[in-house]
């Protein structure tokens, strides 16, 4: 048990704590777009509260696979590939 607290705690270090300190606009841009979800009122502004929705879906998307499954790094070393043939 004490091994996979220490690699859980090596990770929060080394991964997780860096990227919140970069990023952290990103998590309160997501917060307020969520607030804003909830509070929009469809009978006064129509139409509001699909595109904002719209655009929770596309940065949930960019975030999971772009950046925490690495995407990025497949799609670069694929160019990369690409301009050496």
């Amino acid at each position: 048990m004490k091994k996979v607290w220490e690699k859980i705690k090596k990770w929060v270090v080394e991964t997780s704590l860096p990227w919140l300190k970069k990023e952290w606009m990103q998590i309160v841009n997501l917060l307020v777009l969520f607030i804003v979800y909830g509070v929009v009122n469809e009978a006064e502004n129509p139409g509001l509260s699909t595109i904002v929705g719209l655009w929770i879906f596309v940065l949930i998307i960019y975030y999971i696979f772009w950046k925490f499954f690495g995407l990025d790094k497949v799609v670069k070393s694929f160019k990369e590939q690409r301009k050496e043939k």
